[in-house]
């Protein structure tokens, strides 16, 4: 294990931009089409909607749920959240302002065994901007913020 917090989360980060680079769609049952895996949904690890950086023990356990988010959206069957509004896209433009179009967000809960006889649960988001296809975006603990600490025999 690294020395510290920030280099430990920089190799986690590392081994899961591999892993996440490796998956381009997955189809789910649930929308009964392929979801992409596009550069916003591994940024959405280390940033927030409004473009700050994520404290590394926040960007620590999302890297370390990822590895269970192909599989949560291959089985989805169930939606748990859905979610519509309108909202901020991108980056500001020159004058300031963002472009707000429709969004639209599912969440699939699922309880995943990480050890004999210890599951978590683990909340996987699929978001579609506008017309756009639809693309995962986030995968975190659905409960408090230590419920990963279980999962991983380093921590």
């Amino acid at each position: 294990m690294a020395d510290t917090e920030a280099e430990y989360c920089a190799q986690l980060k590392i081994q899961t931009k591999a892993a996440y680079d490796a998956i381009r769609t997955i189809y789910c049952p649930y929308f009964g089409e392929k979801v992409n895996f596009t550069s916003d949904g591994f940024h959405h690890f280390q940033y927030d909607t409004s473009g700050t950086e994520r404290l590394k023990k926040d960007q620590i356990r999302r890297y370390k749920s990822f590895v269970f988010a192909p599989v949560i959206i291959k089985k989805a069957g169930t939606l748990q959240q859905h979610r519509r509004y309108i909202g901020p896209v991108g980056r500001q433009k020159g004058d300031g302002f963002r472009v707000i179009k429709r969004i639209e967000n599912w969440c699939f809960v699922a309880l995943m065994p990480v050890q004999p006889g210890k599951d978590i649960c683990l909340k996987v988001v699929i978001r579609q901007v506008g017309d756009g296809p639809k693309h995962f975006y986030s995968v975190m603990p659905f409960k408090g913020p230590d419920y990963l600490v279980d999962a991983d025999p380093e921590a």
